[in-house]
């Protein structure tokens, strides 16, 4: 299930924080969204997944334009998984799960609905959690929930926006691992905000770099991450070393700051 972009534009005042942005994504890939912070990406995820409406341009998903399908029509085909979750009511794992399935249910989920659920969270190996309450759960361990909750949706596509932000190092790669396995063996399209560029490097089959409201770059890890491109988006001079899974990226020094200087300089 491919999604287009053509030529979006989105503002929340005068200033337009996507401009004209164009991409394509193509069924079966994990896709990293890169780019500095403010740049517009998680407005981009809100408008692929229908909670925000594309001011111009044209947002299709295999052909139909986006904006003539209704909110229930798109989270059968879409899941969304945000950068941190909680919930207002004491839910246990189990109920918050179960929510996934509201695309495919009436009022009341039946005996499929908490199948799939259950299916879902013995997929991610979280099973004895069930009948624990979401709000007591560490990070990482909401983070598998959610994304459980995603999984139990059964869509084609499953959007999230910066999984691993607020998570340590190991519950990062664990998340990161669990996506990758869904996108290999579901034939699921993973589009995901990530800012480390080491592990977009290592689980993306394709990046595409945001700047400034625009996809400045697209394509494969090797092909996209260059010194060049990371120098002009981030203004950061980086080295890098191949290794067996991906880029090894690394600052050597940040560019120069002399007009953010005399900025602060003069008041």
């Amino acid at each position: 299930m491919s999604i287009q972009m053509k030529n979006l534009e989105f503002s929340y005042s005068d200033e337009k924080t996507l401009n004209g942005l164009s991409a394509h994504l193509k069924k079966g890939e994990f896709i990293s969204i890169l780019g500095p912070n403010g740049t517009g990406k998680s407005t981009l995820i809100k408008c692929i997944n229908g909670l925000l409406k594309p001011q111009k341009g044209c947002l299709s998903i295999n052909g139909c334009d986006i904006s003539g399908m209704k909110h229930r029509e798109i989270a059968k085909i879409m899941s969304y998984v945000p950068q941190s979750s909680s919930s207002l009511f004491n839910l246990s794992v189990l109920d918050m799960v179960l929510l996934g399935r509201c695309s495919h249910a009436s009022w009341r989920s039946g005996k499929k609905d908490c199948l799939k659920a259950i299916e879902a969270l013995e997929y991610l190996n979280i099973e004895s959690l069930a009948m624990r309450s979401f709000n007591e759960l560490s990070g990482g361990q909401q983070q598998k929930v959610v994304i459980a909750r995603a999984l139990a949706q059964e869509t084609e596509i499953i959007v999230l926006d910066e999984p691993i932000s607020n998570l340590d190092i190991r519950h990062q790669i664990e998340v990161m691992e669990i996506i990758r396995e869904l996108v290999d063996k579901k034939a699921i399209t993973a589009i995901c905000i990530v800012h480390d560029l080491n592990i977009a490097s290592r689980y993306s089959d394709k990046v595409v770099i945001m700047n400034k409201g625009q996809a400045v770059a697209e394509g494969k890890p090797a092909d996209v991450l260059t010194k060049e491109v990371i120098g002009e988006v981030y203004g950061v001079e980086v080295g890098m070393t191949h290794v067996d899974d991906g880029l090894y990226i690394y600052p050597l020094k940040v560019k120069s700051l002399k007009k953010e200087r005399s900025y602060n300089e003069k008041y």
